[in-house]
């Protein structure tokens, strides 16, 4: 017999466990106290039945740090994987490998919870651990740096220290260097689809604080689901994709990454969660027609045959369409199936640039319109809701698998 559906209000505590749960008329129902790691509490003094203080079986599935308890396995299921609250280890190894880095060994443990810090950290996802109370949930796998105290200066969810002295940075967030593009691309022929300049320049300090914004994370569950996907399609699984829970995405309107009504355009692609190395891009296996655009930002157009939709991946180490050919015929994969078209670049520099960019459009032709648009004396050097018939929604590549 199926139970009466019932209105449960959760109070939860610091980690965003549901400690006290009321009904509609605020009158309690069950509370939880939970052990460091997840196990449910048990003493003399938690006393369920009429004559207790309330300890009664809860109603809801709500369990540890938020996430949903599986009543058969009594396991918690942690989105990416299972965790275990009796041993206080994941069922299965953390499958986001930029979650490991040598500044923290603890890392290394790809079943541990938190870095076995369970009071101090959450991981909402069962990817990386992330800070207590921070608004932006502050990733702590490739910095560790604002996991142990104040926020360092560059460093990611920071509020921006200086760049390089040897660098700069574009309004995208790309770290240029005297150093960094290849010798040979200024004598390149133009070829069709070459890509067109930066937009306006911005200061050292707006150019820092952009890039930041880039990479810190929202706190918008939902969103971080999408770019942890996004995240198993164009990369090798050791780096991630900044997108739909970036911070720069806060607000109602138009932005680098989405428009006002959501769809998501635009991804960057980064090797590490400091966005200071290289590392593999790669590209749904459907985009199977790749040709070398070149241009200021060293770019390649990979086509669907079929449908004429277009990624135009830019910042990547590709110098040549012989390269370019090179890569498509070794035919790497990674685990879901999309081909590696090249590495985050051109490389050459401390550090080269940081992420790779790519956006989604209708067609080679729409790709064109659109860059003529954002980039016109008129342009705002992001694209509009006006330019919305030009562009496809990365969203739509999870609906697709």
């Amino acid at each position: 017999m199926e139970p009466t559906p019932q209105v449960s209000y959760l109070t939860q505590d610091h980690l965003g466990s549901p400690r006290v749960i009321t009904n509609e008329n605020g009158v309690v129902t069950s509370r939880k106290d939970f052990m460091a790691y997840g196990e449910e509490a048990a003493s003399a003094n938690r006393v369920s039945g009429s004559g207790g203080n309330g300890y009664d079986p809860a109603g809801t599935r709500k369990d540890y740090t938020g996430y949903e308890k599986d009543s058969e396995t009594g396991l918690e299921y942690a989105q990416a994987r299972y965790y275990n609250p009796t041993h206080g280890r994941y069922t299965s190894i953390d499958p986001m490998t930029a979650s490991a880095t040598i500044k923290n060994p603890q890392s290394f443990n790809r079943y541990s919870y938190v870095l076995n810090s369970p009071y101090k950290f959450v991981d909402p996802l069962g990817l990386i651990s992330s800070q207590v109370g921070s608004a932006s949930y502050g990733y702590c796998g490739a910095s560790y740096d604002h996991c142990e105290g104040d926020y360092q200066g560059g460093n990611v969810g920071g509020g921006g220290g200086p760049a390089s002295p040897n660098s700069t940075q574009t309004d995208d967030g790309v770290a240029r260097h005297p150093n960094a593009t290849n010798p040979n691309s200024q004598s390149q022929e133009p070829q069709e689809g070459n890509e067109h300049g930066d937009a306006g320049p911005e200061s050292p300090d707006e150019r820092q604080s952009s890039h930041n914004a880039d990479i810190r994370q929202v706190a918008d569950l939902n969103r971080r689901a999408i770019d942890a996907e996004l995240t198993l399609i164009f990369t090798s699984g050791t780096g991630f994709v900044g997108a739909a829970s970036s911070a720069r995405t806060i607000g109602n309107g138009d932005n680098h990454f989405n428009l006002a009504d959501g769809l998501l355009h635009t991804i960057h692609v980064y090797a590490n969660f400091n966005g200071t190395e290289g590392g593999e891009v790669y590209v749904p296996a459907r985009f199977s027609k790749w040709r070398y655009a070149g241009g200021v930002a060293n770019s390649v157009i990979a086509t669907d045959p079929i449908s004429g939709e277009v990624l135009r991946v830019s910042h990547v180490a590709i110098y040549s369409q012989k390269m370019l050919d090179k890569n498509s015929s070794t035919r790497k994969l990674n685990s879901r199936g999309s081909i590696f078209i090249g590495m985050i670049g051109p490389q050459g520099g401390d550090p080269p640039w940081v992420h790779a960019h790519i956006t989604y459009f209708a067609n080679f032709k729409a790709m064109k319109d659109a860059l003529d648009k954002k980039y016109s004396p008129n342009g705002l050097g992001d694209y509009t809701s006006n330019e919305r018939k030009y562009l496809r929604d990365f969203r739509s590549f999870l609906k697709q698998r």
